[in-house]
């Protein structure tokens, strides 16, 4: 957010003429008196002490954290009031105390502009007041917010381009008449139908007038919300002093000028929309449409001169018989299998009623031309690139009425005999399979002629279509011949299994959609993407210095063309990251831009847009950009209510952002690298609609290349690919059938819900391969073509990053911070766990700083390398599921019933918490604005109390209704920690503040064991009580081991004194709570006692249920009874201690 108040503004610049100090700002503050009130705050709030940190640094950051406070930064400041609210009696009271003594030490300061700062000061106070602003969610949020408000307008801006556009349309259909529904016809009418409206969207003055209606609209809804936001930080803010005193009730002035000053998010939304262009990007579809008349303007000239002089015979001078001989022998031995293959599909389809048995014998022999012609495309060439490979002229139209069959039937009267042997041959073998008699022993040149004479390849595939329409009740329209194919090979299956498999994948992707439909997901999928952004660029670079230093090595060797082309290369790469930077400041033209582009790429959009980050599903998203003129996209209730919220947790938002960023950054470096202009240079020839838009052109195929290089890009970068390749799982391949298995896991249910994320998980094992060089050593295995420079520069780029997180990571375990942790500049620790790529460089870097000081990784901190890396992104969902399937499996193997239906019912109930917490994630923001209002009353709950899956089930809504439906109302108490946490405010947009650090847990992080490894295992109920009473006892004997030497200890040493602290403080507890005269700690003490005996599990077991008990009941004990079974059990280990005596074993 970010407002100041009045009297901010006059401390500022010096004019409070109560509050003056002499000196510099530090050592104003460093004086004895004034640090002292600062230590206590910044120790108690961040945990920030003398010990690790000298003074200058506690104080940098003391002031960044009150700058931000009193500068109104939302998180800071929602943080403060937390911080105040957490605690009870005199530590509650003690916290506040100490937070108003820093407030008032603060205000008591001159002003960061005042005139005793010196200019340095005055520029760190520039940059803190900045960041403050610019880091500021509120006003993203306030954007985003705004964006939805006006969503009427700019539709109401948009509905006069597509009115246009469906005229058009309506045009063309009238002037094609009976062609209209032609495939080709259709094509010709969307064509007309985009010119029109990419015409009215740039010249149009009534589209312009209404669309700067909506951006006037927007900013005015950005403001107003931005100013509401400001006035609510602000009355934060003013709780936080009136809890600690400073304040005694709140400035209504203060308030006004809040929501006056709240104009930072309305100035952003202005300065984004009035910035739009500077990225100099232009609607591509006018270049292509200019080009498109200029190119076939000159085709007509071109092929009637082609038809002129083509000569058959010269057309075939240079064929290689040799390759033809190989390339015809591989296409008839593959000819029964791919024959088996289409069969087996259209067999399946009979089966399920979907065909007919005319339809099946057209379709059975489409597959065989099909394949005679195109090959199977996975390694098996057909006639066409047969003759291509081998140096036959490529078809080029002859005129309006020639056809790729007449072209070939030129060609092949021109063959020498042994060709068309081979040839014949190659027919033979794939036709013996024909269902139409005719086809069989017929010649190569009758079948060209019958191709040529009887039907267009164009009426063949509609008149196929017709058949499969037909049998499929309309589902299969206007068919490609690729899609007939794929139709024909894999089937759609509408039996009852089918139909329950459908309905269960369905329910499988809206599970997921729901479960990352949160604000702190959206914000943690824009993280992640700038860093892999970062990382791209970085890579880049490296890239750029190769090339730049291969130039000059080519120089000196005297290739001088070589040279310049790296050099050319070196030089592209550095201006793209110009544009890069023009295109990021320039969000809605960049998107507007690429948009532009791929609506003459229909298949590129939709392989960019079928997944958002993660993985996830986004059907509605598709069909609204294949949506013809004039039609509408048809929803369900629960759909709108899906896209709505979807919409507002900025979800497709920030996909949208992050895959037009991409793709038009690696669309504008690919064309760089090869052909040495920029994407708008290529853009603007005027034959560049040859490379988008004519398939029978070469320059059409090596564009299409450039093209899915930069749709993986994207992709990739937005962690969004599918690694399923069909092709290489019908081959075999192990890589690709492990792949393909991760990521189908999650349509299963229940195991789905428990594994949702296995397409993110496959991304993040491609991103590391990519940067730690295993991807170009796995490439060059299997003998797979890759650029050797872009290999090498990831693989660097990945090495530079983990050498700098290495070097942070130094710091962080100095200063005891665990290995996700890391300090900022005001003060607050911060968890990075689920900040991926990040948490991967830091765990793999904490490891190696581990090993660079201690000279060995600890073991828990390697098992957690494991889970982070290979399990955390494929079932970070998963909570205690995974136990629970095993202990199910376990029983169900051992014939243990009783046992089996216990673990079944905790799996039920757990499958039943995973959804419904996983359906009701997104009341996650209501619940925690609900948990700030209660203040001081907020109750960090014990899940583990009560019923464990209905509290689990409600955790995203406890607080909005957690108390009426019966969750629990227990406060969970922390071993290493003094007080339960404050509310999990931060999360909300993926911040994620930590407590400050106690002794005792940075002597856990120190020697890189987790925080809940304590080893205290009991009934929840005498856990929580348990952690209750230790903290004192670890803290107190964390202390005396810093106090002596700790630091100059071995590693193994530092291990062997935690595991004796912990047993010390566990035995102190035991102690106190023998004599506790309190029914609970009693009980807690007793129960601790059975559940930690030297007994065998299976004894106790059979113990407890001898007393017609259960470990899980034992609460339900009272101390006698509890007392009573510890005396059996100590009578159990008395005789097992005789039984050692008499044996010689004591």
């Amino acid at each position: 957010m970010g407002t100041i108040s009045q009297t901010e503004y006059n401390r500022l610049i010096g004019k409070d003429e109560s509050k003056k100090s002499s000196g510099s700002l530090v050592e104003t503050l460093s004086q004895e008196n004034n640090f002292k009130v600062i230590s206590d705050y910044m120790t108690d709030r961040f945990g920030m002490t003398t010990a690790e940190y000298d003074k200058k640094e506690i104080i940098d950051s003391y002031v960044d954290n009150m700058r931000k406070f009193n500068f109104g930064q939302s998180l800071v400041t929602v943080g403060e009031l937390a911080y105040l609210n957490k605690g009870e009696g005199n530590s509650l009271e003690k916290r506040r105390k100490m937070a108003g003594n820093a407030y008032s030490l603060f205000d008591s300061m001159d002003g960061a502009f005042s005139k005793n700062r010196t200019a340095g000061e005055k520029l760190d106070a520039v940059r803190d007041y900045a960041r403050a602003l610019i880091v500021d969610p509120v006003n993203v949020l306030s954007l985003g917010v705004g964006k939805l408000v006006t969503a009427g307008a700019t539709k109401a801006a948009t509905a006069l381009a597509k009115k246009a556009a469906i005229e058009a349309a309506e045009a063309a259909t009238k002037t094609l008449g009976k062609k209209a529904g032609t495939k080709k016809g259709q094509e010709k009418i969307a064509q007309e139908a985009r010119k029109e409206y990419t015409k009215r969207i740039v010249g149009d003055s009534a589209y312009k007038q209404a669309s700067n209606k909506a951006v006037r609209k927007e900013i005015v809804a950005t403001a107003a919300i931005d100013s509401a936001a400001g006035v609510g930080v602000e009355a934060m803010g003013q709780k936080a002093r009136i809890k600690t005193e400073v304040q005694t009730e709140y400035d209504p002035l203060a308030l006004f000028l809040s929501a006056a000053g709240g104009m930072a998010g309305g100035g952003l939304s202005f300065a984004l929309n009035k910035s739009k262009g500077t990225s100099k990007l232009p609607l591509y579809s006018t270049l292509i449409n200019r080009s498109e008349q200029i190119t076939l303007a000159s085709r007509k000239e071109a092929m009637d001169e082609a038809a002129r002089v083509f000569d058959a015979a010269k057309a075939v001078d240079e064929l290689d018989v040799k390759v033809v001989q190989e390339d015809t022998v591989k296409l008839s031995s593959f000819a029964d299998q791919w024959a088996e293959r289409i069969a087996e599909g259209l067999e399946l389809k009979i089966a399920n009623k979907e065909m007919g048995q005319e339809t099946y014998d057209a379709a059975f022999d489409y597959g065989l031309i099909h394949y005679f012609y195109m090959g199977d495309k996975e390694g098996v060439k057909g006639l066409q690139d047969i003759l291509y490979d081998a140096g036959v002229q490529r078809w080029k139209s002859r005129g309006e009425k020639d056809t790729f069959n007449l072209y070939l039937g030129d060609i092949y009267k021109e063959l020498d005999s042994v060709t068309k042997q081979n040839i014949q041959k190659s027919y033979d073998s794939v036709f013996d399979n024909a269902i139409d008699k005719e086809f069989k022993g017929m010649s190569v040149e009758n079948f060209l002629k019958r191709m040529s004479k009887d039907t267009s390849d164009g009426a063949r595939t509609m008149s196929l279509s017709r058949h499969l329409n037909a049998d499929l009740n309309g589902s299969i329209k206007d068919l490609t011949n690729k899609q007939i194919v794929d139709t024909i090979l894999d089937p759609v299956k509408t039996g009852a299994w089918e139909k329950t498999k459908e309905f269960s994948t369905d329910f499988q992707k809206n599970f997921i959609k729901y479960l990352v439909m949160h604000p702190g997901t959206t914000a943690l999928n824009i993280k992640g993407w700038l860093q892999a952004s970062t990382m791209q660029s970085t890579s880049d670079m490296i890239q750029a210095a190769l090339y730049g230093g291969a130039g000059i090595m080519k120089d000196i060797v005297g290739d001088k063309s070589t040279a310049v082309a790296y050099r050319n290369k070196s030089k592209q790469l550095v201006k793209l990251q110009v544009q890069k930077f023009k295109n990021i400041v320039d969000p809605y033209m960049t998107y507007e831009a690429a948009m532009d582009y791929l609506t003459f790429r229909p298949e590129a959009r939709t392989e960019l847009f079928r997944y958002i980050y993660g993985g996830v599903e986004v059907d509605n998203v598709l069909k609204e950009l294949k949506l013809n003129p004039g039609e509408k996209l048809s929803e369900t209730k629960f759909q709108k209510l899906t896209d709505t919220l979807q919409t507002l947790y900025g979800v497709k938002a920030q996909d949208f952002l992050s895959k037009t960023q991409e793709f038009m950054y690696s669309l504008d470096k690919q064309v760089r690298l090869e052909y040495d202009m920029s994407l708008g240079d290529f853009m603007d020839q005027d034959n560049v609609w040859e490379y988008l838009s004519d398939p029978a052109s070469d320059s059409y195929k090596k564009f299409l290349d450039i093209e899915t290089t930069a749709v993986t890009d994207a992709l990739d970068n937005s962690f969004s690919r599918s690694f399923t390749d069909e092709a290489q799982v019908r081959r075999g391949n192990p890589v690709a059938m492990v792949a393909k298995a991760i990521e189908d896991i999650r349509k299963i249910p229940i195991i789905g819900a428990v594994a949702p994320f296995g397409q993110f998980f496959n991304n993040t094992l491609a991103f590391t391969a990519r940067h730690t060089g295993i991807t170009m050593l796995y490439r060059g295995v299997i003998g797979k073509d890759q650029n050797l420079m872009e290999g090498v520069s990831r693989a660097a780029a990945g090495y530079v990053g983990l050498a700098a997180a290495t070097k942070s990571e130094m710091s962080n375990l100095e200063d005891g911070l665990a290995w996700h942790e890391e300090r900022q500049s005001d003060g607050q620790v911060v968890s990075r766990q689920y900040d991926f790529p990040y948490s991967h460089f830091k765990i793999t870097a904490r490891i190696f700083a581990h090993m660079l000081r201690d000279g060995k990784a600890p073991d828990e901190l390697k098992n957690i390398f494991g889970e982070q890396v290979l399990l955390e992104g494929f079932t970070r969902n998963i909570g205690d599921q995974g136990k629970i399937i095993s202990d199910l499996a376990g029983s169900i193997l051992d014939m243990e019933g009783q046992a089996a239906g216990d673990h079944m019912m905790k799996l039920l109930g757990s499958a039943f918490s995973m959804y419904g917490s996983g359906f009701t994630r997104f009341a996650d923001p209501l619940n925690q604005t609900i948990a700030m209002t209660k203040g001081e009353d907020y109750i960090y709950s014990d899940k583990k109390q009560g019923s464990k899956a209905w509290n689990d089930t409600l955790r995203y809504t406890d607080q909005i209704f957690g108390k009426l439906l019966g969750t629990s109302q227990v406060e969970k108490k922390i071993a290493t920690q003094e007080d339960s946490p404050a509310v999990p405010i931060g999360r909300l947009v993926g911040f994620r503040a930590v407590e400050a650090p106690t002794t005792i847990e940075k002597i856990f992080n120190d020697v890189g064991r987790p925080q809940w490894k304590t080893n205290l295992y009991s009934t929840p109920e005498a856990a929580n009580i348990i952690n209750d009473y230790i903290f004192p006892y670890l803290e107190m004997w964390a202390d005396t081991m810093v106090a002596n030497n700790w630091d100059e200890r071995t590693f193994k040493d530092k291990e062997f004194l935690l595991r004796s602290a912990i047993t010390a403080a566990k035995n102190d507890v035991k102690e106190v709570l023998k004599v506790s005269q309190k029914d609970e700690p009693r009980k807690a003490g007793l129960i601790y006692e059975i559940t930690e005996s030297s007994v065998d599990k299976e004894k106790l077991k059979n113990y407890l249920e001898a007393f017609g008990t259960s470990e899980d009941k034992l609460w339900e004990l009272d101390p006698p009874q509890l007392q009573l079974i510890i005396s059996f059990l100590e009578d159990e280990s008395f005789r097992k201690n005789i039984l050692k005596t008499r044996t010689g074993l004591k």
